[in-house]
């Protein structure tokens, strides 16, 4: 936010990182290799500084309407993530953002689908022993499985809300 650039054309996508910590140790992804905190200190998004990201979006006046909230860490970490949410809705805009779907509990996924329109993108396995085995740690795969199956029954009742749902089977 303290850099600028005028572009001709507004950006296709916009993005920003609610946190960049994550509960779990997938294979694929950088946050396993324990050098990586030392490359990325650990770092929360604070509402203050989202809403000078959401305005200024409005001051490019964005093309589409699209906030993607995710990039390495699992976005409910961060305590004010439902927050940033309701403040990308009110302003106009929609949310999309990937979890891992551990923190989703039932509060959680109530309070989300309160937030009334987003896009969410959840990798599951059909297999504990998949599952586990990719995601690095035992334990989440019912606790996912049980988020995922209640999350489906409440946003099957809302049209503004989408799920994706990926098997990251190999």
């Amino acid at each position: 936010l303290s850099k600028s650039a005028i572009l001709s054309y507004p950006p296709y996508q916009y993005t920003i990182e609610p946190t960049n910590q994550c509960n779990l140790k997938c294979v694929f992804c950088p946050q396993s290799d324990p050098q990586h905190k030392s490359c990325r200190p650990v770092g929360y998004l604070e509402e203050s500084d989202f809403k000078i990201f959401l305005r200024r979006i409005d001051e490019a006046k964005p093309g589409n309407n699209h906030i993607n909230l995710t990039l390495e860490g699992e976005p409910f970490i961060n305590p004010d993530f439902i927050r940033f949410l309701e403040l990308a809705v009110d302003n106009g805009y929609f949310p999309v953002f990937a979890s891992n779907g551990t923190l989703l509990c039932r509060e959680i996924a109530d309070k989300l689908i309160a937030v009334g329109r987003f896009r969410a993108s959840i990798d599951f396995a059909s297999e504990a022993s998949i599952y586990e085995s990719i995601r690095g740690q035992k334990g989440h795969f019912e606790v996912v499985r049980n988020n995922l199956t209640y999350l489906m029954e409440q946003a099957g009742k809302h049209r503004g809300i989408h799920l994706d749902v990926h098997d990251i089977s190999p």
